[in-house]
């Protein structure tokens, strides 16, 4: 990965120094997709970006047409989170590309924004300010971007997008980027390769396209989709949509917290759930017959996890220098897991293999809706220990389905409707609590408590993830344990002794 990007960058270089020496020294310019021309007083000097080595020696070409230049070159980067590459590759980089060009330290200055917008407006204006003639400028969005550029323009500073083009930004400017579609094209043939490699025969893709105000997203998504499409097209991949919103609170006054929000929709057009599974489509007349959502849709899921310092003890802000008091009644630390989400799908199935060998599903009677379905999803007690997750009413007397509700097609080629339900919602609880000790002044003792579904909450299920089941079963709408069963409240205790 070094390599390559060392690579990138000096392609992108060559030509934004080549531009930096215009803009400064009044040349004219011309360029084509694999030369960068720059003709001015001093000659033209020629970089061919397709063949530049990795030492920046032919930077060295640049430097009687840099020494003709006014002003600083002002370098404005974004972050240091989203990418390690502005930190290890990009700055440093650049910093060797305008040295060996011939610049000195006081003729380019490099800046990073980290992560902040008015961080970044602030050092563009104090860079036009010590006399700046030109700004590379790789923006943490496009808004903030163009305010930089439309502000630089009008004070006679040339502009140049690096890394991403700034939508609606100023015209006269330059654009010095990878090739991004290509970049999105090696992103979709790695996903089609490693899917091939791994054998899964029917995947669900989650396809998240980026900020569609982002040019690089919107470019790479034209790459990837090209090579994705033919897929979605043949029904052999299934496509998962996605919203994922985050809150975080950052550490103020002992308290903690981050909340995760998950919106997304799944469909496939057969049910399966794993790379051996084999299902045959019920009539290849019309394979929408099967378009439903996929066993693993799950359409909503909260998550809340925090931590709580109380305000007790010595350092925090309650303090209590006595020894024993603060043993007792300091150093306490709560913390808590919340997860909520929508059920999961499940399909009624009426064992009838009427078409094609496969089921052709179930028959709707009296008025019933699937939606009159869905509402009657309900837990209710049981035969025994067991629970009901749908109205008894639907139950007859055998344990089979009720027939004056739902029924199975008898007749061979006969069509059923096949019923997708929900099964409930759930949610779980887990806490955590953890003490500190001060047995010497170098010397702390650490209890953690930690307790997984701290309520001891059952969650009784319907067929629920991948499940189907029968009308015909003679404990249909019947629940004989709990799905979270094998994970009762649990308590672990462990200590720490740091010295």
């Amino acid at each position: 990965m070094r390599v390559a990007w060392r690579g990138l960058a000096i392609m992108g270089l060559a030509s934004m120094a080549l531009f930096v020496v215009a803009a400064c020294g009044g040349g004219s310019k011309s360029s084509s997709s694999n030369t960068t021309t720059t003709t001015g007083t001093s000659g033209t000097p020629q970089i061919d970006a397709a063949n530049l080595p990795a030492d920046f020696s032919q930077m060295a070409k640049l430097k009687n047409l840099a020494s003709e230049g006014k002003g600083m070159i002002g370098v404005l980067l974004p972050d240091t989170t989203t990418s390690a590459r502005y930190v290890q590759y990009d700055a440093p980089y650049l910093k060797k590309a305008f040295q060996a060009a011939g610049l000195t330290s006081s003729q380019f200055k490099i800046d990073n924004a980290h992560g902040s917008t008015s961080t970044m407006q602030q050092q563009a204006e104090a860079d036009i300010t010590a006399g700046a003639s030109v700004l590379l400028v790789d923006p943490l969005d496009p808004g903030s971007g163009a305010a930089i550029e439309s502000k630089a323009m009008s004070q006679g500073v040339k502009v140049i997008d690096y890394d991403r083009l700034v939508t609606g930004g100023p015209k006269d400017r330059y654009y010095v980027s990878f090739n991004n579609v290509q970049v999105g094209k090696l992103i979709g043939q790695g996903e089609v390769d490693c899917i091939s490699a791994w054998k899964v025969s029917k995947p669900a893709l989650l396809v998240m396209s980026g900020d569609p105000t982002d040019n690089n997203a919107k470019l790479f998504a034209q790459g990837y989709n090209g090579v994705l499409k033919p897929h979605f097209d043949d029904g052999s991949y299934t496509k998962y949509h996605g919203l994922q919103l985050q809150l975080r609170r950052r550490y103020t006054q002992g308290l903690s917290a981050n909340v995760n929000y998950t919106l997304s929709k799944t469909q496939a057009d057969i049910w399966a759930d794993n790379a051996t599974q084999t299902v045959n489509y019920r009539t290849l007349r019309d394979r929408t017959f099967d378009a439903q959502v996929s066993p693993f849709d799950v359409r909503h899921v909260l998550q809340t996890y925090g931590t709580y310092d109380r305000p007790f003890g010595k350092d925090r802000r309650v303090g209590i220098d006595n020894r024993v008091l603060d043993a007792i009644a300091g150093g306490w630390t709560l913390g808590g897991i919340f997860t909520f989400q929508t059920g999961t799908p499940f399909r009624l199935m009426s064992g009838r293999s009427t078409v094609n060998g496969e089921d052709a599903g179930v028959i709707l009677k009296n008025g019933l809706t699937v939606e009159d379905l869905q509402k009657m999803i309900q837990i209710s007690p049981g035969p025994g220990f067991n629970r009901y997750w749908i109205d008894p009413k639907l139950i007859g007397p055998d344990g089979r389905a009720n027939p004056a509700y739902l029924d199975v097609p008898t007749n061979p080629g006969e069509f059923g409707q096949i019923v997708y339900l929900r099964g409930r919602n759930n949610w779980s609880l887990d806490g955590s609590l953890n003490k500190q000790v001060r047995i010497t002044s170098g010397v702390t003792f650490t209890m953690h408590v930690t307790a997984t579904n701290v309520l001891n909450h059952p969650i009784w299920s319907t067929p629920g993830f991948l499940g189907q089941t029968s009308i015909q079963s003679i404990t249909f709408g019947q629940s004989t344990q709990p799905a979270n069963n094998a994970n009762p409240r649990a308590v672990y205790l462990r200590g720490t002794i740091e010295f």
